[in-house]
């Protein structure tokens, strides 16, 4: 690495490392700082001031932002290898002047990561694996809070005279749901938005092409949205499809653009299972195959191949699959045939 400049010069990207392997360049970056917690002591008898004692010596977390780029997928790889369990690492973070003099150095240990927030958009397709469109949202700041609900049918026929209510008739179980605000802003760590900034109403587009059909789908027998997939770091929080966007622009430069905005998304999970199945009957003839890539499970595939979500269990049979929530990108899995004595693949 080059000398630090002794140049007052303005910081325009954040390259980092962690044990020597880049993680590309952010725009932005805070907490590189410490806290020195202070307790205070009430004396009795003396009330013309609070005693300040130091305490511990307390490092906020650091957060590092930047807009979706071909290195995003480098912080997927890094909590990907925490998922067996969390080692602390080392890091370095150096500040960058526009000509790419470093200004300032910091040397960082017992790193890891805490939390990483995104949208993702994956390809829906009848004639075969596509995965991830390449679209992608990332929070700028993790959502403040968000609701998961999942509930289930029962219809109750009232009886004429009686004085409580019959017992009702299970219908099955609604598909989980979850809700969450996107906060998106365009302005820098100061809360500057240069001239050159797109803006935010790119990403709200992007999240409202989730409730049309994807393109890659309109020549197909049931055109199909894109999938979306809402995670937290490395978990995965729901896979499903985006029922409704409420988008509410909230600040703008001069000439109109707007630059910060919110969105509240409504997401429904793909469904993973259909009454009455009976996976077992019929024959399983596999004929062909896919490779399954990052975002794809055993439903999504499912309902890519065959348009029913609820086949997923005819693909784990035929391919030995015990545990669907486990299988990984890369595995290339067998595609059986529906029976044609059997043809929508339920009992």
């Amino acid at each position: 690495m080059s000398e630090l400049t002794s140049d007052p010069a303005v910081t325009v990207c954040f390259k980092v490392k962690i044990d020597g392997k880049s993680l590309g360049a952010f725009t932005g970056c805070d907490g590189l700082g410490c806290e020195v917690t202070i307790e205070q002591r009430e004396e009795g008898g003396n009330n013309a001031f609070v005693h300040q004692l130091p305490g511990r010596v307390k490092y906020t977390n650091i957060k590092l932002t930047r807009p979706v780029n071909s290195d995003t997928k480098l912080i997927a790889q890094w909590f990907a290898s925490m998922t067996t369990g969390v080692t602390r690492t080392t890091a370095e973070i150096v500040a960058m002047t526009g000509d790419g003099d470093p200004v300032i150095s910091y040397s960082l240990r017992g790193v890891f990561p805490v939390r990483w927030a995104y949208i993702s958009l994956l390809v829906p397709s009848s004639t075969g694996p596509k995965g991830p469109t390449g679209k992608k949202i990332e929070f700028k700041f993790n959502p403040k809070e968000y609701s998961i609900q999942k509930s289930a049918s029962w219809e109750r026929k009232p009886a004429k005279g009686a004085k409580k209510t019959s017992m009702g008739e299970f219908k099955g179980a609604e598909p989980r749901t979850l809700n969450v605000e996107v906060f998106l802003d365009a302005s820098d760590d100061k809360g500057n938005v240069s001239s050159g900034s797109k803006g935010v109403a790119e990403d709200v587009e992007l999240l409202f092409s989730c409730l049309v059909p994807h393109p890659d789908t309109l020549g197909s027998k049931h055109p199909l949205p894109p999938f979306v997939r809402f995670g937290w770091g490395s978990k995965v929080l729901l896979t499903g499809t985006v029922k409704s966007v409420n988008a509410k622009y909230t600040l703008f430069r001069e000439d109109g653009t707007p630059i910060r905005a919110t969105a509240t998304v409504a997401m429904e999970e793909l469904p993973g299972e259909a009454s009455g199945q009976n996976p077992t009957s019929g024959a399983l003839a596999p004929t062909r195959g896919v490779t399954l890539v990052e975002g794809d499970s055993l439903a999504s595939v499912a309902y890519r191949e065959y348009g029913d979500p609820a086949m997923w269990r005819l693909v784990a049979e035929a391919n030995g699959v015990d545990d669907p929530m486990r299988v990984k990108p890369g595995r290339h899995l067998l595609l059986p045939d529906r029976a044609t004595s059997n043809g929508d693949g339920h009992g």
